[in-house]
């Protein structure tokens, strides 16, 4: 899958995985996730959350930038935590 690819899934919140970057619903709350355990943006009460905390990992990076893309400059920032695997 490439980024425009996860990109599209992004925006209609479908679950996809593209390498480390992987969305999907978690307890009805849709999650965009870096190696699978770290959120970089959730979607609930439609609206969009971005995670704060910027994690230091370079590939995470580019995985905000791609989901920021996603999902435009409309999202609030929020504090998540880790997802278990």
């Amino acid at each position: 899958m490439n980024r425009y690819e996860a990109m599209e899934c992004i925006k209609q919140k479908k679950s996809f995985r593209a390498h480390a970057l992987s969305g999907k619903n978690i307890n009805d709350i849709y999650t965009v996730l870096s190696y699978g355990y770290y959120p970089i943006a959730k979607y609930r009460n439609e609206k969009w959350y971005m995670n704060y905390k910027a994690y230091p990992s370079v590939a995470t990076k580019r995985h905000y930038a791609l989901t920021r893309q996603a999902i435009g400059e409309n999202f609030f920032l929020e504090e998540m935590q880790n997802v278990q695997k």
